[in-house]
């Protein structure tokens, strides 16, 4: 009979259970000596496997009656292990038969007899059993439910063309069926985990496995690598990147920063290293006006390729991926304007400022020692003095809390 109903996160919801048991020897052992286990509990004890009940697969619904003096306990199932629901129904004290199910747990009261409620509920079942030895009727889901959805009438069809598939099978009769059933069981996990580690092993279980290779495209075709995977000169400068690497590194070998001055290489640079979606708009100069343009020119080529791999990127969105509010203010910094002016131009936090100028300085480094990998010493020396003029004042100050 079931006593309560309890959701449980992540296994979904269990039902506290009273069923009958042989009674169990509650004597303790004498001097210290164990108490005797039957070859029948050893052999039991010693599966790891359950072994199903042949009466249950044959469709019998024959109840269960202890062959000695009847016990009782209470044990939790799930709504997979309820093979059927009755329309019988019993008046009992549930609270009061889970409660004293949960004290006798204890190890003081482990030895103490079942509880008035609980012995009067076993005897009604002990009756129901008597009563209806080959079982009761069973409660129909779909016509006493009234289920109108297709694919749950389907599935208790089925339910029922396995029962009498089951029930006709001559495995049933043998006297060795459970060992059979082990064995087969056993073999039966281990071919699933077999596949499972076949399917780990192989490429199927990489998600991202045909984004990678598209990737592997793109550098490719924009010459990064070559078709046998070896690194060339692109793929070598891009390595030494480490923010947006493949634009950068268009950026070089187009020559899009040969004929500009530090500052506005800097300028332009932060692009790249400035976070913030949302601030002032600022002011350009014509120079960095057509910066911006070669350098949004350059994103769409870049997506353009991406697109053609397969990859599902869009245009806009690599565009909006940077973000020039910032090219005025580090501009005008390169320019040797005061820190306090430059906070009149923009409406972005004073230590975002900072951390955007520190991160910049650490591209123009990167784009420095590229320069310096394929061998452009003049270029080096460029983004040498750009270094320098971000570097400066308050913003590369040495800081109170780190030293």
């Amino acid at each position: 009979v079931v006593l309560e109903s309890k959701a449980v996160p992540g296994a979904g919801r269990t039902f506290s259970v009273l069923v009958l048991s042989e009674k169990k020897d509650v004597r303790q052992p004498v001097s210290g000596r164990p108490a005797p286990v039957s070859s029948k509990a050893q052999a039991s004890s010693s599966s790891e496997i359950p072994t199903p009940d042949i009466d249950m697969l044959s469709g019998s619904r024959k109840l269960f009656r202890p062959p000695g003096q009847a016990g009782q306990t209470v044990v939790k199932v799930t709504g997979e292990e309820i093979a059927a629901i009755t329309h019988q129904s019993m008046k009992v004290s549930a609270d009061r038969i889970v409660g004293d199910h949960i004290n006798r747990q204890q190890p003081r009261w482990r030895n103490a007899p079942p509880s008035r409620e609980t012995v009067s509920a076993s005897q009604q079942l002990l009756r129901l059993v008597e009563n209806h030895p080959d079982g009761l009727a069973e409660f129909d889901p779909v016509q006493d439910l009234h289920i109108r959805d297709l694919q749950l009438r389907e599935r208790f069809d089925r339910v029922q063309i396995l029962r009498a598939q089951i029930s006709s099978l001559a495995c049933l009769e043998c006297p060795e069926f459970s060992t059979h059933y082990a064995l087969t069981k056993e073999r039966e996990d281990i071919a699933d985990q077999l596949h499972h580690i076949q399917f780990m092993l192989s490429d199927d279980s990489l998600e991202l496995l045909p984004e990678y290779n598209q990737r592997i495209q793109v550098l490719t075709s924009l010459g990064y690598i070559k078709e046998d995977g070896t690194l060339q000169l692109k793929g070598k400068v891009a390595r030494v990147m480490h923010n947006f690497e493949v634009l950068v590194t268009e950026l070089l070998f187009r020559n899009l920063f040969l004929d500009l001055e530090p500052e506005d290489i800097v300028a332009l640079l932060s692009s790249v290293v400035f976070q913030q979606r949302k601030c002032s708009e600022p002011t350009y100069t014509p120079g960095l006006k057509k910066g911006m343009k070669a350098v949004l020119d350059i994103v769409e080529d870049i997506a353009g390729v991406e697109i053609e791999c397969g990859m599902s990127v869009t245009v806009d969105e690599s565009k909006e991926a940077l973000h020039f509010g910032l090219v005025e203010v580090v501009y005008k910094w390169a320019k040797g304007e005061p820190f306090a002016e430059l906070t009149k131009i923009t409406d972005v936090d004073e230590g975002t400022i900072v951390r955007c100028i520190q991160r910049l300085e650490e591209a123009c480094r990167d784009v420095q020692t590229a320069s310096n990998l394929y061998g452009d010493p003049e270029f080096s020396a460029k983004m040498e003095k750009a270094r320098d003029l971000i570097k400066r004042d308050i913003v590369f100050a040495a800081s109170l809390y780190t030293k």
